[in-house]
Formats: C-alpha cells, sequence, structure tokens
C-alpha cells in the first residue's frame, strides 16, 4: 500500500492529491450528498457543512436572514438538510416557534443548557442526505460563565463539517468590547480597503426598505468576485466601490474580478485575538465561513459607519 501511495505521489510531480477523490478513501468517507451540496452552493454561495456568522445588533434581522437562508435551500422537491437544531435562551422566539411548528419532529429546539455534544447529535457515522443545520443564538452571556456550553459550541466548530453539520452563530457582537466599525471591517476584509468595505455594506442596507439586507463577506480564500455578496449571492465587484470613492459611480453587482482573495486573517495585534469574542473565536478562524453583516442603521459612508458596540 504504501509504495502505490508512493507511486501516485511521483505520478504528481510537486502537486498535493486530494486524497478524498481516492476510491478506497471515498468507501471510508461514505456517500456525497452532491445533489444537496448542488442545491446549497448555487442558492447561498457556500456548499454544506460550512460556519456563518450573522452579526448585528437586537433587531436587526440576524433571525429573518436565518430563515431565508433555510428556505433558499429547502426549494423544489429537494432540501438540503435533513434536521434544524437550534439552541437559545429565547425559546419563545417567534420564528423559532414557528419553525418547530412547520417542520414538526424535523426540529429540535433545545435552551443553552440542554444543547446536546455533536457525538450524542449525530451518535454514528452520518448518512449520505443526513445534513443538521444547527442554530445557535443569543449565547453569549451563557458562554461567557458556562465552560461547558463553551466547550461544547467549540467542538461542533471543529468536528461538525465531519458530522455532516451546517453551524449558524447568530451574536450581537464581533469583538468582546467596543470596536470602531472601520477596524473590524478591515480585520475580517484584509483584501480590501476598510472605506471600500463600508461603501459595499452601505450599497447593501440601501437595497431593500424594510427588510433585512446585508453585507456577506466569505472568509476562507475564493476568489476575489466571490468574496463579498449583498445577501448571499449578489456578487459585488470591489472595484465598482473603489471607483466611487474617486468621485465615479457604481456600475454594477456583476462580478469581473477573479482574482484569488487570501482567507481572512486574525487581527493582527495579539490583543485583538484576545478580545475576539470567545463565541465566534472557533468559528471565524476556520476556513469555510461566511460572516454576515446586518445591522438596519447604518449611516453613509463619507460620515463614517457605526454600530451599537460591534459590527452590525
Amino acid at each position: 500500500m504504501l509504495m502505490m501511495m508512493m507511486t501516485m505521489l511521483r505520478h504528481f510531480g510537486n502537486c498535493c492529491l486530494n486524497w478524498y477523490t481516492q476510491p478506497q478513501v471515498k468507501k471510508i468517507v461514505g456517500p456525497v450528498d452532491e445533489a444537496a451540496e448542488d442545491l446549497a452552493r448555487r442558492r447561498t454561495g457556500l456548499g454544506l457543512h460550512t460556519h456563518w456568522l450573522y452579526i448585528g445588533q437586537s433587531g436587526s434581522g440576524k433571525t429573518q436572514m436565518v430563515l431565508s437562508h433555510l428556505a433558499l435551500t429547502s426549494g423544489g422537491p429537494k432540501c438540503a438538510y435533513a434536521r434544524v437544531v437550534i439552541c437559545t435562551t429565547m425559546t419563545e422566539e417567534p420564528l423559532y416557534v414557528y419553525l418547530k411548528e412547520t417542520l414538526k419532529d424535523k426540529c429540535k429546539l433545545y435552551s443553552p443548557s440542554e444543547l446536546p455534544d455533536v457525538d450524542q447529535l449525530v451518535p454514528n457515522t452520518p448518512k449520505k442526505g443526513d445534513n443538521v443545520f444547527l442554530i445557535c443564538d443569543d449565547l453569549i452571556a451563557d458562554l461567557e460563565r458556562n465552560q461547558e456550553l463553551l466547550r461544547r459550541v467549540t467542538r461542533y466548530a471543529i468536528f461538525g463539517r465531519k458530522e455532516h453539520v451546517t453551524m449558524v452563530f447568530l451574536s450581537q457582537n464581533f469583538y468582546a468590547s467596543t470596536r470602531d466599525t472601520k477596524s473590524i471591517l478591515k480585520a475580517i476584509g484584509g483584501i480590501v480597503e476598510a472605506d471600500t468595505m463600508l461603501r459595499m455594506l452601505h450599497h447593501c442596507k440601501a437595497r431593500v426598505k424594510g427588510a433585512p439586507s446585508d453585507l456577506a463577506i466569505t472568509l476562507d480564500e475564493c476568489p476575489l468576485s466571490r468574496k463579498f455578496a449583498y445577501n448571499f449571492t449578489g456578487w459585488l465587484n470591489p472595484a465598482d466601490f473603489e471607483q466611487a470613492k474617486r468621485g465615479g459611480g457604481l456600475t454594477s453587482d456583476a462580478p469581473t474580478d477573479d482574482r484569488k482573495s487570501p482567507a481572512a486573517a486574525p487581527p493582527d495585534a495579539p490583543d485583538d485575538d484576545r478580545d475576539l469574542n470567545p463565541a465566534v473565536r472557533p468559528a471565524a478562524l476556520t476556513a469555510q465561513t461566511r460572516l454576515y453583516s446586518v445591522s438596519m442603521h447604518v449611516t453613509p459612508p463619507s460620515s463614517g459607519c457605526h454600530f451599537t458596540r460591534c459590527p452590525g
């Protein structure tokens, strides 16, 4: 077996082999739900078993965006997720009650003290199609004082992908302390100027009045044309918003730049990393993560952009 592996590596020269494409590995991993993966990727911009951060102040529409996320991946005869699991202190939240009543036994609602460990939620090797949509909402205070809950949430962030869990985390705070919005956007964006990102954010907020709308930032490495989006797949071209800075108007949402954008790095200063909200740290610094800013209270970029305590 070792000789066969060496032969394969020599064949590929200096290239690394994707071992998950090998028949022997596929047999161990099990069948991939390609239809659900394709549906999720087409409708939301990312596939299954990924991390999503919805950051915004209270009343900004985070829960509504999550339900829209589910609706987009449930259209037609195919549903991307077999189960929805909600962990929240707000067990009487009307939209979660609606989900529970609509999905019935396909939806489980837990308080923070009741959230099962990932090994209990998915006790055996997940089968094809057994995809879980996990919503963690309003857990900040509980995570700060409950080390066991923090351990469980962290395990979902680390091991959830291989257990077919898509993790969605809702929070009012990206940092544990008050931060200037521009510095936060600079830290999570990396590839474009903070002013450009603020223009994109304001552009998203101005699109639809009276309904939640957001700027989506894909944190892992991807083409620049797929780095930023209005809501889920309204791809934004950063160059359009750089032109606005020089006095030109916005052109279009059509992606034109396919340069690779790097994965967003954690903030440079050590204090920034320590100050990153412990609840979002596990998910925020891993690959295949999307951050959503869903604040409804945004001032024009010319006068700055301020959120309540944190990015929205």
